[in-house]
């Protein structure tokens, strides 16, 4: 593997870092056409230092599933690709982003859509899957590539496009360290190899159980366990009165409220005037009052 870097007269070379990619791991890296998913974890035979640097990450367990794949037995694929793609988060509210990245490694193929096989240019239309419980052996011969575009998420937790999609900005550097991050954080997500491998056996086993699941709890009642109370607390926290309005129906459409809007005037277009509300909320926006009411539903 080679970065750019500056020779002694100052002119920019290629430079070699396979042996010493410790000592790189802070330096911009661009990759050729040629690299494979395997390339990447082969810089640990060559730098041993690696392991000890991204042991958290099971790099020693990871190192040894990759050599368990057999060229002549390759597991059989329809991705042409995976590809390494970061996602930043920026809260609209303090106007900040967070400080670390995110990264995603999905496997790039044609799609399995019938009607969206071409794309307008006629082109193959090609779409991103999900690796999860793949085993990275299965995918260690796969051409790697940097997706340049990063996705900007919503952090601000009161708003009402939070976790969601704001923008799309263009950014084509990336440290080999986040590189090499990045990716044993993607197939790691469910710990090491073989802890991965159980965990699908027991989700697939689940899966198949005879037990009919459409017979177990409904998703609001669900919710209604998990947010224990919260809907009714807020509710007679934020309001005179709701009339015959059940607090898990407001409770609901709260993250719907638009950040800027005048709550109560949103609320009663949808409900009704049988909501009253408490004169210190009359004056809030959309993502105030969904922080009040959220933060009242946590104080008993």
């Amino acid at each position: 593997m080679s970065i750019e870097v500056n020779d002694s007269e100052g002119s920019i070379v290629q430079q070699n870092i396979t042996n010493d990619a410790a000592s790189y791991l802070f330096e911009n890296v661009e990759f050729s056409p040629d690299l494979k998913l395997e390339d990447i974890f082969g810089l640990f035979d060559a730098c041993p230092h690696l392991f000890q640097i991204y042991q958290r990450l099971h790099a020693g367990a990871l190192c040894k599933d990759v050599k368990k794949s057999n060229p002549s037995d390759e597991f059989k694929t329809d991705l042409l690709y995976v590809e390494l793609s970061r996602t930043w988060k920026f809260d609209s509210h303090q106007l900040c982003y967070k400080e670390v990245d995110d990264f995603i490694l999905d496997g790039v193929g044609p799609s399995d859509f019938e009607e969206n096989t071409e794309s307008i240019d006629g082109s193959e239309q090609l779409t991103n899957y999900s690796l999860a419980f793949t085993p990275v052996r299965h995918i260690a011969h796969l051409p790697l590539r940097l997706a340049n575009k990063v996705r900007v998420f919503e952090d601000d937790a009161y708003s009402r496009k939070y976790n969601q999609q704001i923008q799309t900005v263009h950014c084509t550097e990336m440290r080999l360290g986040a590189v090499i991050q990045g990716i044993f954080r993607s197939v790691t997500w469910f710990g090491e190899p073989s802890e991965m491998e159980t965990t699908a056996e027991k989700i697939y086993a689940m899966s198949e159980s005879s037990e009919d699941w459409s017979e177990g709890i409904s998703a609001d009642d669900f919710i209604k366990e998990l947010i224990a109370g919260a809907d009714e607390r807020a509710c007679s926290m934020m309001f005179k009165s709701i009339g015959h309005i059940e607090a898990f129906t407001i409770y609901q459409s709260i993250d719907d409220i638009p950040d800027d809007q005048i709550a109560w005037q949103w609320l009663q277009m949808k409900f009704g005037s049988e909501l009253e509300f408490r004169s210190d909320c009359l004056e809030m926006t959309g993502r105030d009052f969904r922080k009040a009411f959220k933060e009242a539903g946590v104080n008993e």
